[in-house]
């Protein structure tokens, strides 16, 4: 709908050895994320607020925070070629379109499904304490948080836990890889929730 469209097309090499896709997550394993999810989106929705001059003006240093996760995201680039390298990560996505949706571009690329734990997604207090009924639709649904969704077999929870200590970030189990296709949300009682996507470019 922009006047102006900026196509960029980025190349480049990968050792085999720090290779890790989207394909490789197996029925058992532990799906994890790194840092927060739904900043990005409660930044953008605080600016469409503003803007629009509609509902309450959300002003401070929370909003501030979620605001520049917005606009000036900081991909985990680093840290994704050290979860590659530590050989305990079997597949890995980043978080750009939204979780579910992401997660559902690792699932079809496995060809497997995944259990996830509403309960157990990781919130900044920015987001819990200004939008915070808000919160689960935007870590589900928002995209640009550019955190990273992985996964692992149990039995590399200990080395996780290391890789996170040396990162400095928190990496978050949110749940467990499924046989079959279906993405399934599980609630605080561990009952199935309702389940859709996440932010689709083409969608009209």
């Amino acid at each position: 709908r922009s006047e102006m469209v900026i196509s960029v097309t980025v190349l480049g090499e990968v050792n085999k050895k720090n290779l890790l896709s989207r394909a490789g997550a197996k029925p058992g394993d532990r799906v994890f994320v790194t840092g927060t999810l739904g900043d990005s989106a409660a930044g953008l929705e605080i600016l469409k607020k503003r803007a629009k001059r509609q509902g309450r003006i959300v002003k401070g240093a929370e909003a501030r925070t979620l605001i520049a996760r917005h606009l000036r995201p900081v991909p985990r680039t680093a840290g994704s070629r050290v979860i590659a390298r530590s050989g305990c990560a079997s597949a890995m996505i980043d978080i750009s379109d939204g979780l579910l949706q992401d997660l559902g571009h690792l699932a079809k690329a496995s060809g497997i499904g995944a259990e996830i734990e509403v309960d157990a997604l990781p919130f900044s207090p920015a987001l819990r304490q200004l939008l915070q009924t808000e919160a689960l639709g935007l870590a589900l649904h928002g995209g640009d948080d550019y955190e990273l969704l992985f996964t692992a077999a149990q039995s590399s929870r200990g080395e996780i836990e290391a890789l996170g200590a040396d990162l400095g970030i928190p990496l978050t189990r949110v749940g467990v890889i499924q046989p079959g296709d279906k993405l399934v949300l599980l609630d605080a009682s561990g009952a199935p929730m309702a389940c859709d996507g996440g932010y689709d470019h083409f969608a009209s």
